[in-house]
């Protein structure tokens, strides 16, 4: 099993930085494919800042997700949408917070 913790940066538009942070988690999985042959399933932990209604930010976690080796061996990654990278049955499990939902 292999894990990854990212930090989402901030873009132009809310959409840009959820666009973003798609690609940002296909590439870590096509690296881990290719660097771990043998792995059975990968962890990608999204971390973004956040701002409450109060106007204070902090670092949260905003996407908790699994991808099994089964379903990674399924993507044809050159025809690929990556709008979909955080969307069940493409992630095998998928915590998302409401800010960073379609």
């Amino acid at each position: 099993m292999v894990s990854a913790t990212y930090k989402i940066g901030e873009n132009l538009t809310e959409g840009l930085t959820k666009d973003t942070a798609r690609i940002e988690t296909s590439q870590i999985l096509q690296y881990a494919v290719a660097k771990y042959p043998n792995l059975t399933e990968v962890d990608v932990h999204a971390r973004a800042d956040m701002t409450d209604e109060y106007g204070n930010s902090k670092e949260e976690e905003v996407a908790t997700l699994t991808y099994s080796r089964a379903t990674l061996d399924r993507i044809n990654w050159q025809n690929f949408n990556t709008n979909n990278m955080w969307n069940i049955p493409i992630a095998d499990s998928a915590d998302v917070a409401r800010a960073f939902l379609y």
